[in-house]
Formats: C-alpha cells, structure tokens, sequence
C-alpha cells in the first residue's frame, strides 16, 4: 500500500511528507513507519501494545460517509468586466432560498446539490455555473445571456444539472450509434438510472444543444450571446444563424480528412448539366419486383417497433 500511494505521488509532493534528513533514506519504511504509527493513533490495529488480540470489528471503508460535498458555483469570483476594476462577487440570494439541485457526474447522481449565483454589485452582471446573465450594453434594458464555452457543468433541466463527460456522451452516442433522444434517455436510465434518478428524452435534447454550441463555439474562437431565457428550440436555431455561416460551420471551413471524398471547396468547379430521366442506365430487377429508395434520417433505437408501422413501411 506504501508502494501503491508513493507512486500517487509527484516529486514535489514527496519532501512534504518527510524531514530533510530523511529523504536520503528508504521512503518506503518511513511512510510504512508513519502510517503505522497513525494506525495505532486510530486504533485500527488488530492488536494493542500489550500485544493482545482487539476483538473490536474495524469497520469497512464508507465511501458514502467520505464523498466530497458538491457545489454548483460561478468559475471566477471576480467580475472581468474592465470597468469593474475588478470587483468581488456577491451571493445574489439568500441562504434560506439557494435552490437545491440534482447533479449527474459520469454516471453517478448526486441530490441536493447547491446552486449559487454571484452577482456583480457594480455592473449588476450574474454570473452561474454555465452562463453569465447581463444587459446590453446598447440599452440597458434587454437582458442577454453569455454561454461560457470551458463550463464544467451545464443546466439541462428546471432541476438536474450534469457534467461535461455526460455531456459529451450523449453528443457521442447520437453521432456513434444515430440513437434518438427517446432511444438515449431510455439506454441511461436501464443502464445508470433508478426510480429517482431518472433522465427524459428532454433533458437529452436539451444537452445535447447545450453541448454542440459550447464545441461549436470553442472550435471558432467565439464566445456565444443571446437573449435570456429563450426556449429551446430558438436557442438552437439562433445558434446556428451565428454560428452557422450559411449552413458552413468555422471549424469545418479548412477541414479535409482521409474519410472525405475530397478536400473542401467554397465552391464547384463544374456544374454539368442533369440528364434526363429516360437516359439514366438502370438495371432491371426480377420481374415481380418494384424498388422504392427510402432515405431514413438516423437509425431509432428504442423499444420494439410497432406492426402497424411495420406494415406502413412496407407499403411505401
């Protein structure tokens, strides 16, 4: 165990742990020598000094009674804005009304997570976990909102909150597997989730425009601003007329890789003209057969499909 927590260790943490005079010596035997020392301090040793047999049981580790406490705060406490100078933050609410949230890191849940909010005094800006809230410098009036890019953690839900891993997760299954936001939400709550801890296609939906904008935005060197509060559906939409460029994302402008046909052109080369349909070389099929190409947009993966879709499918 000695080996295993030396090795934990970098170099510059290692003298902290010994006397000057000792550092020359075997560290090994020190660090067994203090961690058995406070051993006997906690009297967790199978036998006392007088050598006699504890038959006090020493409880296993709790990994619950040791798990970090979670806040869900602002990453500076500072206002950057220049006029600021720059000036503190204070607690934009009172303790007796912090809401209390759920969490999921990874794949774990944690409940009753606190969410606090700064406020600038000087130039009334708040600042959370995932976005800062201020008015516009034009009119003073309309509030807008600044989604921060390096965010640790990212509202998805009136009460659920979740990491960046688990975001990018769902970012990666939709792309990976063409999974639905239904088909997401049902794998992670069989997988993950219990009564009480359970995802919607929703909360899926919304991290995953959540998280796009964030990469999208990073990728351009561009710090995303809306109007606050805006739904869903019109966050994602504005993102893409800002972000989008005519349907041309920033990142995906110098971008050519081995998997695509060819390198990226503003424009083509050639425009040759459409032949007419009659000309087209098509090679016939069995006699009985009618081909109909049918184009599906991703693969669902949910529960067991209906025969009355079956039978409509069959029928296009």
């Amino acid at each position: 165990m000695v080996k295993a927590v030396l090795n934990q260790l970098d170099e510059e943490a290692i003298p902290h742990l010994f006397q000057n005079s000792d550092l020359e010596n075997d560290r090994n035997k020190l660090l067994g020598d203090k961690v058995h020392a406070m051993a006997q301090k906690l009297k967790l040793l199978p036998y006392n000094k007088s050598n006699q047999f504890n038959s006090k049981r020493v409880l296993p580790i709790s990994h619950k009674n040791i798990k970090p406490v979670h806040l869900l705060c602002p990453t500076t406490f500072t206002c950057p804005t220049a006029t600021c100078n720059p000036c503190s933050l204070l607690q934009s609410t009172r303790d007796r009304d912090i809401p209390y949230t759920k969490l999921i890191i990874g794949t774990t849940t944690h409940n009753e997570v606190p969410v606090l909010t700064g406020k600038c005094p000087t130039c009334d800006t708040h600042y959370t976990a995932d976005h800062e809230r201020f008015l516009d410098p034009n009119d003073n009036i309309t509030a807008k909102r600044l989604y921060i890019n390096n965010a640790q953690y990212l509202k998805v839900g009136q009460n659920l909150w979740v990491d960046r891993s688990f975001s990018k997760a769902v970012v990666n299954g939709m792309f990976s597997f063409h999974a639905s936001s239904q088909a997401y939400a049902q794998f992670w709550n069989d997988s993950f989730g219990i009564t009480t801890n359970t995802i919607t296609l929703r909360h899926v939906w919304q991290t995953f425009v959540q998280e796009s904008i964030r990469t999208v935005a990073a990728a351009s060197s561009y710090s995303l601003e809306l109007l606050d509060n805006l739904p869903i559906s019109d966050v994602a939409e504005k993102a893409f007329d800002i972000l989008g460029q005519n349907g041309i994302m920033h990142a995906a402008i110098p971008h050519s890789c081995s998997e695509c046909s060819h390198p990226y052109k503003a424009s083509v080369d050639i425009n040759p003209a459409t032949p007419p349909v009659d000309d087209m070389d098509i090679d016939e099929g069995p006699p009985l057969s009618k081909v109909k190409m049918v184009v599906l947009d991703g693969i669902v993966m949910g529960p067991t499909v209906s025969s009355i879709i079956i039978i409509i499918y069959n029928h296009l």
